[in-house]
């Protein structure tokens, strides 16, 4: 027991806060935001099926934004970033990450790196689902216009075999 109180003294002894902060200038600077959740929400949503992600987000985006707005604004931003269900909405994701990491919130550094690398992460799927629907438009008009082909070489044939059969008729 001796070492425990050696440990909660040893705690007094630490500085409550920065060097140089007294409560007035704590007062006029807050601290940074922090979502400490964040990583670990994002993990649990991975499991979430569509219907529980889509409740989800409209549960968050009904809400108030208030008083621990920048955490669930946080957590919106996520859920409309991940695809595959009815509350994804990449736009508005981007707008979420753009006020966060730009607006007036100042945010503690994991959480910013955490919602960069989301907003980065959700750049990149877009660009490649835009170079998806790109490559499947070109692929869509490929089978059009080989469909187009056969059924204009299938028209020749059908008409060179009628003319062969019109012609065979008389030689019987």
């Amino acid at each position: 027991m001796p070492l425990m109180g050696l440990v909660l003294a040893g705690c007094q002894l630490l500085p409550a806060g920065p060097a140089g902060v007294t409560p007035e200038t704590a007062a006029a600077d807050p601290a940074p935001t922090v979502c400490p959740g964040l990583p670990a929400f994002a993990a649990t949503v991975a499991d979430y099926t569509a219907l529980e992600l889509q409740t989800a987000t409209e549960g968050l985006s009904q809400s108030d934004m208030g008083a621990a707005g920048a955490c669930d604004q946080a957590r919106l931003a996520l859920l409309q970033a991940r695809p595959g269900h009815g509350g994804f909405a990449p736009e508005a994701a981007e707008q979420q990450f753009a006020q966060l990491l730009d607006g007036p919130t100042e945010l503690d550094r994991w959480t910013r790196r955490f919602l960069i690398s989301s907003r980065d992460t959700l750049a990149a799927w877009m660009e490649q689902h835009r170079a998806l629907k790109e490559r499947l438009l070109v692929l869509e008009q490929t089978v059009d216009t080989r469909e187009r082909t056969i059924r204009e070489m299938q028209d020749q044939i059908d008409a060179l075999t009628s003319i062969e059969r019109s012609t065979d008729r008389g030689f019987d």
